[in-house]
């Protein structure tokens, strides 16, 4: 699907922001497909691009603050997640998902693993 094709996702949108070294454990129970528009902060990053977004809606409880979604953006990242919900067996409730970050800027990438499924 090319980036025109997909939807503009509503707002607002939270994104997902990992440090460094650090690994979210997020318990997902929906997602959507789209598209929005970000504001890189790295030196000599572009004032804002629109990229494809995965809106990963969350278990109830499992994120302190509204909304309670986040929005991953990440070039490296999002391709990873779509293939962990496409081979996800079929009627899974929740997926456990642990996250992490290695690297900064563009040059980050994300180690992504499923954890649980949940039935």
């Amino acid at each position: 699907m090319s980036l025109e094709s997909l939807p503009e996702i509503e707002p607002p949108v939270e994104i997902l922001e990992i440090q460094t070294g650090e690994t979210k454990r997020l318990r997902v129970v929906r997602f959507e497909r789209g598209k929005t528009t970000i504001h890189p902060r790295w030196l000599g990053a572009p004032e804002s691009r629109i990229v494809e977004a995965l809106r990963l809606h969350l278990e109830p409880g499992s994120k302190a603050t509204w909304p309670p979604y986040y929005d991953a953006t990440a070039k490296t990242l999002v391709p990873q997640l779509l293939a962990i919900f496409r081979t996800a067996t079929p009627g899974w409730r929740v997926l456990v998902i642990d996250v992490g970050k290695v690297g900064l800027g563009p040059a980050a990438r994300f180690p992504v693993s499923l954890v649980e499924v949940v039935r």
